[in-house]
């Protein structure tokens, strides 16, 4: 299932540029509910003189966005998402914990092709939160182990299909930037704690409902 939603988010926001013109209602505000694939594509944390590895694996998720055209051209957005994951501790055997990425966001999205097109093609940009929780985060911060929300830089491009006058999908690709969630305290560890930069790519589809047209 999850390489189908790939390629489907994926194709979806190419075919924007060449699906036919439907005639779809430009809406001044628009509510769109989404389904997501998240995929982180960095270790959390690297423990120095360990073989040990820290890591989220991609999770299916669902969330929602709420548009509001400012001008014909450009959108601010704000965004929930929630998805379903796990955190791997990688050593001589995989340990695997329950997790749960929470992600917030303000964007603003402008459109690339003519704002008269039924169909177009979105550059995206913002900011918001990213949080990762696991099954043991009580037990964890006992122990000198955390995992904080952090700041998140957003870039990615998205597309519209009007599929009927009323009827319009979008299709969003994001990279989702920002520092390692997962923070061990270093006096529990001997040397400097490597935790990477993270890149989540963001793969979502949704149906765009208009809530106010002028």
């Amino acid at each position: 299932m999850t390489p189908r939603i790939l390629m489907a988010v994926s194709l979806g926001a190419i075919a924007c540029l060449f699906a036919p013109a439907a005639h779809a209602e430009s809406a001044t505000v628009e509510f769109t509910p989404i389904i997501a694939y998240v995929a982180p594509m960095k270790s959390q944390a690297i423990i120095p003189d360990s073989p040990l590895v820290i890591r989220a694996t991609p999770g299916t998720g669902y969330g929602a966005r709420l548009a509001w055209w400012v001008t014909p051209r450009i959108a601010i957005e704000g965004g929930l998402l929630y998805a379903h994951s796990s955190l791997e501790l990688v050593g001589g055997t995989v340990l695997t914990l329950d997790a749960h990425f929470f992600q917030a966001d303000a964007r603003v999205r402008v459109r690339l092709n003519s704002p008269d097109a039924d169909s177009g093609l979105d550059f995206i940009g913002g900011i918001g939160i990213t949080d990762l929780n696991d099954a043991l985060s009580d037990f964890s911060e006992d122990q000198g182990i955390s995992t904080p929300a952090k700041f998140t830089g957003i870039v990615g491009l998205g597309g519209t299909v009007a599929v009927s006058e009323r009827v319009r999908l979008r299709f969003d690709a994001e990279d989702h930037i920002h520092g390692a969630n997962f923070d061990i305290d270093e006096a529990n560890v001997s040397g400097p704690l490597d935790s990477p930069t993270q890149h989540e790519l963001v793969f979502s589809a949704g149906l765009v409902i208009p809530l106010w047209s002028n």
